[in-house]
């Protein structure tokens, strides 16, 4: 994997496997191909601390559906369930390949796994009650998402709906997740979306009203890779 930036972390922490690596898949992200994905997988198995696991962005996915496919709720639901449907059967044909004692070190996870947890819902309340009252930090994820889609213009309410995938997403970067007992921590991924947004907010460079209030428990970090 080619790594062009480290957040809140650095090569020799990462090389000395003091994380445990979560794969973030889009589902509609053509990127993550069977050779992409199974070459994620191979630097996760190198350098994380126990398992690796496959997150498969599934039902958040409906969001933006709504919005880029003009589905109605139920049915952008059912869309991007199917949609992490076969990415979850491609994944388990990736795995299938993997000798019987690294097989055990992978799992997949799909959203609906993560979003129980004490720490996202917290998180997620703090973060949209913000969004809600905080013109600053609304406008400042509202901008966001017109520069990362610059050649499509958008309503005020549907960039108020997509607002909600990258929040969602945001409540779930903040602290990664706990899944049996193991948490995962590490996020490559190959853009940097959110990333340096989650930094500053977690150091408190920005909006330091919300950092104080934002429940992060233990070190997380991200890469900037390329596969």
């Amino acid at each position: 994997m080619i790594i062009k930036n480290y957040f809140l972390t650095n090569e020799t922490e990462v090389k000395n496997k003091k994380f445990n690596i979560y794969i973030g898949i889009s589902v509609r992200n053509n990127y993550f191909s069977e050779e992409h994905i199974k070459r994620y997988l191979d630097w996760a198995l190198e350098n994380t601390n126990e398992k690796v696991a496959i997150l498969i962005a599934d039902e958040i996915q409906a969001i933006n559906d709504e919005i880029f496919f003009n589905l109605s709720k139920d049915s952008a639901k059912k869309t991007a369930f199917k949609k992490g449907s076969q990415v979850k059967r491609l994944c388990e044909k990736i795995i299938a390949k993997y000798l019987q004692d690294i097989q055990k070190k992978i799992i997949i996870v799909r959203w609906k796994d993560v979003i129980n947890s004490f720490d996202y819902k917290k998180n997620r309340c703090l973060i949209f009650d913000e969004f809600n009252t905080n013109i600053l930090f609304r406008n400042y994820v509202l901008n966001y998402i017109k520069n990362l889609f610059s050649d499509k213009s958008f309503t005020l309410n549907e960039l108020e709906k997509l607002s909600e995938y990258y929040l969602s997403e945001l409540s779930v970067f903040l602290n990664g997740f706990i899944f049996e007992n193991i948490h995962y921590n590490l996020l490559p991924y190959p853009a940097i979306g959110l990333f340096e947004f989650v930094c500053k907010l977690k150091k408190g460079l920005i909006f330091p009203e919300l950092s104080k209030k934002l429940f992060i428990k233990t070190k997380t970090a991200y890469i900037e890779g390329y596969v």
